[in-house]
């Protein structure tokens, strides 16, 4: 069995997919797990947010990209990759 199971006990079935993005104008190629999540766009992990040394600013509501040249805030781009992110396989 595979996927994650909610707070109120119904599964939710996971599907993967890989998507180029740019962070700070640089490309990255990153495996996604999706699922119908209807209140967020995205949902970035820990060791997603540890290897792309992204700091997140609680205070100004915001994630900032660690550098050799300091800190620089985050942006993301990918003409609309999140909305046409096509599943490749599925966790049943």
């Amino acid at each position: 069995m595979g996927g994650a199971t909610q707070a109120d006990r119904a599964f939710l079935q996971l599907c993967g997919s890989s998507v180029d993005i740019i962070v700070n104008r640089l490309p990255v190629s990153q495996n996604f797990l999706s699922a119908p999540l209807s209140h967020y766009d995205v949902i970035l992990g820990n060791l997603w947010l540890k290897d792309n040394r992204i700091l997140m600013d609680y205070a100004h509501n915001a994630l900032w990209q660690c550098s050799d040249s300091g800190p620089a805030l985050a942006s993301f781009s990918g003409s609309g990759w999140l909305f046409r992110l096509k599943p490749t396989q599925c966790i049943l």
